[in-house]
């Protein structure tokens, strides 16, 4: 490989990893901020360090009800789904799921994931389900478990979401 290979090659790299981080950044400074309502499922990780496994309200596919015109419609685990919001003093309320876009409302982007038993039971998982916190934070977050915790994500126009903030209330 010679001197204009390996540069090519490094430059390439860093188009994607700076693209990947312009994207992430673009849409928090364009996106609408939206509180999520959250229940923390583990705090630590021995090989991760601190950081929040977070659960969400919006995220029991089974409370959720389909639009009127979807009702009793078939999914698969990875469909693409999407959860129309109403923000009530900007915390994102969960108004129903859809398998089609929404034009003109607010509304996260999901994937129907599941597993099969007796019965298949579905969630949907947006991307935003882990969270790394400054080292020591996390035994904080869990000593707060009990209280209202709200994920603050900023939402861009596709329905795709970044998390900006977590807080207790």
């Amino acid at each position: 490989m010679n001197r204009k290979q390996f540069i090519g090659i490094i430059s390439l790299w860093l188009i994607i990893i700076f693209g990947l981080i312009g994207y992430k950044q673009l849409t928090i400074v364009t996106g609408t901020t939206v509180l999520l309502e959250t229940v923390p499922v583990d705090p630590r990780d021995i090989f991760r360090g601190d950081y929040v496994t977070l659960n969400y309200a919006i995220s029991d596919y089974d409370t959720l009800p389909f639009s009127g015109t979807e009702r009793g419609v078939n999914v698969q685990s990875g469909d693409t789904i999407y959860v129309v919001l109403q923000l009530e003093n900007g915390v994102g309320v969960p108004q129903y799921k859809t398998l089609n876009r929404p034009d003109n409302q607010l509304f996260i982007k999901g994937r129907v994931t599941g597993y099969e038993s007796e019965y298949t039971n579905y969630a949907i998982e947006y991307g935003i389900e882990s969270y790394f916190v400054p080292e020591g934070e996390g035994k904080d977050i869990e000593r707060a478990r009990g209280r209202n915790l709200y994920t603050q994500v900023s939402i861009d126009k596709n329905g795709n979401a970044v998390i900006t903030d977590i807080s207790f209330q």
